[in-house]
């Protein structure tokens, strides 16, 4: 039997509750997913963390700023009160967000294509994982008969009983 010597890069990480794949990915393509939302250009390349750190302080700043309510006066022909409404301070950090969201998911995707090369030249097998259970729940019918429920199959009757019991005193 042959065997496979380790590779020093892998093409895939398969777990048992994701599956992270390199391949090639155009930069400006990425780029464009963050011009266009600060963070999808990161969800685009499975960096999730970042991606979802990146949409919420947009969300944040973007209530703060006023941003939609000066875009929306500015669509209006209402200049003067859009930029009355808006914030310079909290603009300006938008910006900041807006572009390190850009640089950061073109970076990411110039360093990843580097990194699919070099496995793809050392021909990288995907190794398997073995399947396995991710959750378990223990149940006390007293105490979650809701899930119990969901469990056992009874979607049909719904949460409306799940207070029906009184607990244990």
């Amino acid at each position: 039997m042959k065997l496979i010597p380790p590779a020093r890069r892998k093409r895939a990480h398969l777990s048992q509750l994701t599956t992270t794949h390199f391949h090639l990915r155009h930069p400006l393509v990425v780029a464009f997913f963050s011009f266009s939302f600060p963070g999808f250009g990161n969800l685009m390349q499975q960096r999730y963390a970042t991606a979802f750190m990146l949409i919420l302080w947009e969300l944040f700043i973007n209530t703060k700023a006023h941003i939609n309510t000066g875009i929306l006066y500015s669509l209006l022909g209402d200049f003067e009160k859009a930029k009355a409404v808006l914030d310079e301070r909290w603009l300006m950090f938008y910006v900041a967000i807006y572009m390190y969201s850009i640089w950061d998911s073109y970076r990411g995707s110039v360093d990843m294509n580097k990194l699919y090369l070099l496995a793809d030249r050392e021909d990288a097998p995907i190794s398997s994982i073995p399947n396995g259970i991710v959750l378990l729940i223990r149940c006390d019918e007293q105490q979650w008969p809701a899930v119990e429920q969901l469990l056992r199959g009874h979607h049909a009757l719904g949460l409306a009983g799940v207070h029906d019991k009184q607990p244990n005193r």
